[in-house]
């Protein structure tokens, strides 16, 4: 239990006490004397400095205010993006964060880091359009300008017949909740620029509409519930002539590493305060906060993945 001595200094400092002058050596042992019966536990614990990407403020903000109060905790967040907080870490501001982790990338010395969630891009086509599964380097093909690649028309894609001579009609989603253009651009295109012909909006839901009314579309949406006539694309990472599996999106492909179109965003924090901020990290991982991902189109980690982290932190 961390104590204080806040009752040892005022005995000093009432008037009576100031009257008197103790020997040096009662003196030195005067605080050992009176330590025990003023040393009291402190009655509010030092803030916690939570820092984050901007794109969870609305979704974690008000249930942390909440978690904070109910449990007579000060969380101090901060959502300002990756790369404050990311800065926060390594200044030792902040000691936990919740940020976009791109793979490979490293953590500051003295941190480490729970999966939380994920933001992914789901290739969607009309539920009439008979291929099950695409590759990367055809992504590329169809909606950017990749060199000698440039896929037009589904004849492109090895389909034949009425679908053979079926223009191939470009959409995405395009807004500041979603980072899927730009995963898309970063994991696919790379340096290839994005075709003209793509069409844009705002609104995930217009976006499905339209896919749904056009069969020879296809269209980049972010993780959010399919409806109507529309399906996702699995995804492979094979090169020519070489074979790769194709996975769909999914929270366990996504945790496995499997699915490519993939932006994780992880919980960092410093592993010398674990101990203080094992219930912040525990309400992370709850099914509550996973629902309330889920809802802003983000794929939360795997329950099974959740509960087995939570269950290490708590033996911490």
């Amino acid at each position: 239990m961390t104590i204080h001595y806040a009752g040892y200094y005022y005995y000093l400092r009432h008037p009576l006490i100031m009257k008197f002058s103790p020997s040096p050596k009662f003196a030195r042992l005067l605080p050992l004397l009176l330590a025990p019966l003023f040393a009291l536990p402190l009655t509010a614990a030092e803030p916690v400095q939570l820092w984050g990407s901007d794109l969870l403020k609305p979704i974690l903000a008000a249930p942390l205010d909440t978690f904070a109060k109910s449990n007579e905790m000060v969380i101090q967040s901060t959502f300002e993006g990756t790369t404050s907080s990311r800065k926060a870490l390594q200044e030792g501001k902040a000691s936990i964060a919740i940020i976009a982790l791109p793979e490979g990338a490293k953590l500051p010395e003295g941190y480490s880091q729970l999966p939380f969630a994920a933001q992914v891009v789901q290739v969607v086509v009309n539920s009439e359009n008979p291929i099950t599964e695409i590759r990367v380097e055809q992504l590329a093909a169809i909606f950017g300008i990749a060199g000698q690649k440039n896929f037009k028309q589904w004849s492109d894609m090895g389909l034949s017949g009425q679908w053979g001579s079926r223009s191939i009609n470009l959409y995405a989603v395009r807004n500041d909740r979603s980072l899927a253009l730009e995963i898309f651009k970063s994991s696919v295109l790379r340096e290839f620029p994005v075709k003209p012909a793509v069409v844009y909006r705002a609104d995930p839901k217009a976006v499905m509409t339209r896919i749904a009314d056009d069969v020879s579309a296809i269209g980049l949406l972010p993780a959010m519930p399919l409806a109507g006539r529309v399906k996702s694309l699995a995804i492979s990472t094979a090169v020519g002539e070489e074979f790769a599996p194709a996975y769909a999106p999914s929270a366990e492909s996504v945790d496995f590493g499997d699915y490519p179109l993939t932006l994780n965003f992880v919980i960092v924090y410093n592993k010398a305060d674990v101990k203080a901020l094992k219930p912040i990290l525990q309400f992370l991982l709850t099914d509550g906060v996973a629902e309330a991902l889920e809802k802003a189109d983000f794929l939360a980690s795997p329950r099974k993945t959740r509960k087995e982290n939570s269950m290490t932190i708590g033996l911490q």
